[in-house]
């Protein structure tokens, strides 16, 4: 018995020493098997140059100092990273990660030689025997940030940290602010996003207005497709260049990459990257994530210079509510100011029952401005719109330089434009209005699909726009103060979204 308890002893001993021995190979660094021990060829490293400028040095920088896209493959937080690891660690990340543009696009023997090199530049030594690419004897040999029996790293790998990350050019961000001046993400899922962007699209894409279609060494190129004063989309010819109008757009522009596999990326992971891109671009960061969710997307407007929200898409701040037919607001009158279930918040839109009549106004003033907005009404049901689509009244209306949105009559000191679907923008009140109906039957989409209005206030002339086409011009009238905008409800179930305004 005695015999045998000592040698359970003697066993759990051993068994604990092994387990050391493989959590913690510097304990006994003299024994094993490192980067220190002439594990590659010289001739192994020349070949491995060639394929690390061909696959990798885009990303890493010729000189594996690293980049803004990609980490240094040398230096002391290379080392520390992989230092204690087994080489089959750091070669089966290659193997399966690497080269971002294709993952496994290389041999195992492509990536030993590139991996040879890495060794080189690093300053270990070189012997007479190849780094092997077998996975069994790779895992016998460790990363030690230390040659055994010292303490110091190699000269060349104490060096070469990662290059500084370009400042990205930010601009004001009242310049293409969207809804609530554009706080359309948050600062942590842009940080997220800054990551994803670097792992996924620095090889070809930088945010460093400063880099201008100039190739890096290999075959991809930089292009700057996400960086300058707004989001820039090329169409030709080339010297022209169109603004992304909102962030779904953006979105969707994603969805094409990465090249190598456009499935590689999720969704949720592109919204990421749309945030480090509107915040690289100067968008400011707010309570709130970027969701893939489309219609809150395209509510969410940063293609137009100067422009402010007047409906955030979240809630109806700077906005009030009189509803109630013909009502003055309470205390005074019967009108409601709560919009309680006639309108509602609903993907970024407004979205509104309209069964009861009144309306909605800003709280601020405007005299010369360019105001926007997209709208939609829901078909009856039943409705055949390719038939009957001239003939849907519809209702509602928008008055601009309104002097008292209380009052019961609004349009006495106001200029106004009829919303109905069959003479959208007809100015009923304006003796001196000049129309072009035919350019509205030309412009007007059919019944449910979206329309977009813009009326432009200035110098005492108001014309109104449909789908970009002049509808209605008020070439003068006698309003001199600035006034509230206002929209009218009047039964037609209906939304509106991008409702935004530049002042002037």
């Amino acid at each position: 018995m005695r015999f045998c308890s000592a040698r359970v002893v003697m066993l759990g001993i051993a068994a604990i020493c092994l387990t050391r021995w493989a959590q913690l190979p510097t304990v006994v660094a003299q024994q094993v098997k490192s980067q220190w021990d002439a594990i590659y060829s010289e001739p192994q490293a020349t070949r491995g140059q060639a394929l690390y400028v061909e696959n990798c040095a885009n990303c890493h920088a010729s000189t594996l100092a690293g980049t803004d896209a990609a980490p240094a493959l040398r230096g002391a937080a290379f080392v520390g990273k992989w230092n204690n690891k087994s080489f089959d660690e750091l070669f089966e990340f290659m193997q399966t990660a690497m080269p971002v543009q294709s993952p496994g696009g290389l041999s195992r023997q492509q990536n030993a030689d590139i991996l040879a090199y890495m060794l080189r530049s690093g300053n270990f030594p070189s012997g007479q025997t190849e780094l092997t690419p077998d996975r069994h004897l790779l895992h016998q040999i460790y990363f030690l940030a230390s040659k055994p029996g010292r303490g110091t790293l190699p000269p060349a790998a104490s060096s070469g940290e990662a290059a500084p990350k370009p400042a990205a050019h930010v601009v004001d961000p009242v310049q293409g602010a969207g809804n609530g001046g554009g706080r359309f993400y948050s600062d942590v899922q842009a940080e997220r996003g800054r990551l994803l962007f670097n792992r996924h699209c620095g090889y070809c894409h930088s945010v460093d207005p400063r880099i201008k279609n100039v190739p890096k060494s290999g075959t991809m190129g930089a292009y700057n497709t996400f960086g300058g004063t707004y989001l820039e989309q090329r169409v030709e010819p080339a010297s022209r260049k169109r603004l992304y109008p909102s962030v779904y757009y953006l979105f969707t522009r994603l969805a094409q990459m990465p090249p190598n596999d456009t499935y590689s990326v999720s969704q949720q992971a592109k919204a990421d990257i749309v945030a480090y891109l509107l915040r690289a671009n100067g968008f400011p960061p707010g309570p709130s994530e970027l969701t893939t969710d489309v219609e809150a997307m395209k509510s969410m407007m940063i293609g137009e210079s100067g422009f402010q929200p007047i409906f955030n898409g979240r809630d109806f701040t700077g906005i009030k509510f009189i509803l109630g037919p013909g009502c003055r607001p309470a205390p005074v009158g019967c009108g409601k100011t709560d919009p309680g279930s006639v309108v509602r918040v609903e993907d970024g839109m407004m979205a509104c029952a309209c069964n009861v009549h009144g309306i909605w106004y800003t709280e601020q003033k405007y005299l010369n401005f360019t105001l926007r907005f997209d709208y939609k009404f829901t078909p009856p049901a039943g409705w055949d719109a390719t038939r009957d689509n001239d003939i849907y009244q519809g209702q509602g209306g928008y008055f601009v330089l309104v002097q008292d949105p209380t009052g019961r009559r609004i349009s006495e000191k106001a200029v106004a434009f009829d919303g109905r679907h069959y003479d959208v923008l007809h100015a009923p009140f304006a003796g001196n209005a000049i129309e072009d109906h035919e350019a509205r039957l030309r412009a007007n989409k059919p019944l449910g699909e979206w329309n977009s209005v813009e009326i432009v206030a200035k110098n005492g002339v108001v014309k109104a726009f449909l789908n970009g086409a002049l509808i209605s011009t008020v070439p003068e009238h006698p309003i001199k103060e600035p006034g509230h905008i206002v929209f009218q409800i009047q039964g037609a179930p209906m939304y509106w979204r991008n409702i935004r305004i530049r002042p002037e």
